[in-house]
Protein backbone atom coordinates (compact mmCIF):
# COMPACT_ATOMS: atom_id res chain seq x y z
CA UNK A 1 0.00 0.00 0.00
CA UNK A 2 1.27 3.63 -0.89
CA UNK A 3 0.07 6.97 0.12
CA UNK A 4 1.71 9.86 -1.92
CA UNK A 5 2.57 12.79 0.22
CA UNK A 6 -0.17 15.29 0.61
CA UNK A 7 -2.93 12.80 0.08
CA UNK A 8 -5.87 12.83 2.61
CA UNK A 9 -7.61 9.93 4.54
CA UNK A 10 -9.85 9.19 7.41
CA UNK A 11 -8.32 8.45 10.69
CA UNK A 12 -10.84 6.05 13.03
CA UNK A 13 -10.25 5.87 16.49
CA UNK A 14 -12.13 2.27 17.81
CA UNK A 15 -12.33 0.73 21.21
CA UNK A 16 -12.49 -3.47 20.64
CA UNK A 17 -14.63 -5.07 23.66
CA UNK A 18 -12.55 -7.00 26.13
CA UNK A 19 -11.03 -10.67 24.30
CA UNK A 20 -11.39 -9.39 20.67
CA UNK A 21 -8.23 -8.95 18.67
CA UNK A 22 -8.90 -6.76 16.43
CA UNK A 23 -6.02 -6.95 13.61
CA UNK A 24 -6.31 -10.69 13.67
CA UNK A 25 -10.21 -11.27 13.42
CA UNK A 26 -10.19 -8.59 10.34
CA UNK A 27 -6.95 -10.21 8.76
CA UNK A 28 -8.73 -13.87 8.88
CA UNK A 29 -11.94 -12.91 6.99
CA UNK A 30 -9.82 -10.90 4.59
CA UNK A 31 -7.48 -14.08 3.98
CA UNK A 32 -10.86 -16.57 3.93
CA UNK A 33 -12.89 -14.19 1.71
CA UNK A 34 -10.78 -11.60 0.37
CA UNK A 35 -12.55 -8.71 1.57
CA UNK A 36 -14.21 -7.94 5.65
CA UNK A 37 -16.56 -5.37 6.44
CA UNK A 38 -15.21 -2.94 9.01
CA UNK A 39 -17.62 -1.09 11.04
CA UNK A 40 -17.40 2.97 12.08
CA UNK A 41 -19.50 2.71 15.28
CA UNK A 42 -20.66 5.69 17.10
CA UNK A 43 -21.93 8.92 16.03
CA UNK A 44 -20.85 9.79 12.68
CA UNK A 45 -19.40 12.82 11.79
CA UNK A 46 -18.01 11.93 8.06
CA UNK A 47 -19.92 11.62 4.82
CA UNK A 48 -19.37 8.87 2.11
CA UNK A 49 -18.86 11.99 -0.28
CA UNK A 50 -16.49 13.21 1.36
CA UNK A 51 -14.32 10.33 2.08
CA UNK A 52 -15.38 9.43 -1.97
CA UNK A 53 -12.92 12.24 -2.81
CA UNK A 54 -9.54 10.87 -0.88
CA UNK A 55 -7.47 8.00 -1.58
CA UNK A 56 -9.22 4.69 -0.44
CA UNK A 57 -7.07 4.39 2.60
CA UNK A 58 -8.20 4.47 6.44
CA UNK A 59 -5.86 4.42 9.34
CA UNK A 60 -7.52 2.70 12.83
CA UNK A 61 -6.24 3.65 15.78
CA UNK A 62 -7.26 1.16 18.70
CA UNK A 63 -7.93 3.22 21.94
CA UNK A 64 -6.11 2.51 25.30
CA UNK A 65 -3.00 1.27 23.52
CA UNK A 66 -0.64 3.63 24.17
CA UNK A 67 2.26 3.80 20.91
CA UNK A 68 0.70 1.02 19.37
CA UNK A 69 -2.82 -0.45 17.46
CA UNK A 70 -2.05 1.03 14.35
CA UNK A 71 -3.63 -0.50 11.01
CA UNK A 72 -3.81 1.13 7.66
CA UNK A 73 -6.33 -0.62 5.65
CA UNK A 74 -7.42 -0.45 1.99
CA UNK A 75 -10.90 -0.42 0.99
CA UNK A 76 -13.14 -0.89 -2.03
CA UNK A 77 -16.89 0.32 -0.76
CA UNK A 78 -18.78 2.15 1.78
CA UNK A 79 -22.20 2.01 2.45
CA UNK A 80 -24.54 2.89 5.51
CA UNK A 81 -26.47 -0.65 4.94
CA UNK A 82 -25.41 -3.49 7.35
CA UNK A 83 -23.53 -5.92 5.01
CA UNK A 84 -23.84 -9.82 5.59
CA UNK A 85 -22.86 -10.94 8.53
CA UNK A 86 -20.29 -13.59 7.33
CA UNK A 87 -18.49 -11.06 6.47
CA UNK A 88 -18.20 -9.35 9.56
CA UNK A 89 -15.87 -10.39 12.65
CA UNK A 90 -18.14 -11.97 15.22
CA UNK A 91 -17.21 -9.99 18.15
CA UNK A 92 -19.66 -7.02 16.00
CA UNK A 93 -22.76 -9.06 17.02
CA UNK A 94 -22.38 -8.49 20.89
CA UNK A 95 -21.77 -4.54 20.35
CA UNK A 96 -24.49 -2.17 21.54
CA UNK A 97 -23.40 0.69 19.62
CA UNK A 98 -24.83 2.98 16.59
CA UNK A 99 -23.82 1.43 13.45
CA UNK A 100 -22.68 4.68 11.14
CA UNK A 101 -20.57 3.19 8.50
CA UNK A 102 -19.56 0.36 6.96
CA UNK A 103 -15.83 -0.19 4.90
CA UNK A 104 -15.46 -3.38 2.23
CA UNK A 105 -11.65 -3.76 3.54
CA UNK A 106 -9.36 -5.54 0.96
CA UNK A 107 -6.40 -5.42 2.61
CA UNK A 108 -4.83 -4.36 6.34
CA UNK A 109 -1.20 -4.06 7.67
CA UNK A 110 -0.20 -3.14 11.18
CA UNK A 111 1.88 0.05 11.11
CA UNK A 112 4.54 1.42 13.76
CA UNK A 113 3.33 4.55 15.63
CA UNK A 114 6.14 6.73 14.96
CA UNK A 115 5.37 5.86 10.90
CA UNK A 116 2.25 7.83 12.07
CA UNK A 117 3.13 10.33 14.12
CA UNK A 118 6.11 11.51 11.31
CA UNK A 119 4.24 11.33 8.16
CA UNK A 120 0.76 13.16 8.88
CA UNK A 121 -0.78 15.65 10.14
CA UNK A 122 -4.44 17.04 10.86
CA UNK A 123 -5.69 18.56 7.73
CA UNK A 124 -7.30 21.36 8.48
CA UNK A 125 -4.90 22.21 11.49
CA UNK A 126 -1.95 20.63 10.59
CA UNK A 127 -1.68 19.42 14.35
CA UNK A 128 0.13 16.61 15.66
CA UNK A 129 -1.54 13.56 15.72
CA UNK A 130 -0.22 13.28 19.07
CA UNK A 131 -2.83 16.12 20.04
CA UNK A 132 -5.49 14.60 17.69
CA UNK A 133 -5.58 11.35 19.49
CA UNK A 134 -5.78 13.04 22.69
CA UNK A 135 -8.88 14.79 21.36
CA UNK A 136 -12.62 13.55 21.95
CA UNK A 137 -13.22 13.09 18.03
CA UNK A 138 -13.63 9.81 16.91
CA UNK A 139 -12.59 10.02 13.74
CA UNK A 140 -11.16 13.06 11.67
CA UNK A 141 -9.20 13.52 8.27
CA UNK A 142 -5.32 13.34 8.22
CA UNK A 143 -2.64 14.57 5.63
CA UNK A 144 0.34 12.40 4.52
CA UNK A 145 3.53 14.68 4.64
CA UNK A 146 5.92 12.20 2.71
CA UNK A 147 5.32 9.23 1.16
CA UNK A 148 4.53 6.17 2.83
CA UNK A 149 4.45 2.77 1.55
CA UNK A 150 3.96 -0.39 3.47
Amino acid sequence: MKIEKNNVCPLIKIKSPDGADFFSEHTHLINNNGFVWFCRFGKNNMKQETLKQYAPYIIIKESGIKEGGVYLAKYTDITETSPDIQFMPSYYNKMNLHISMWFKIIEIKSIDYSLLTSSFVGKTSGGSIQSILKSMCPAFFVKCISTVEI
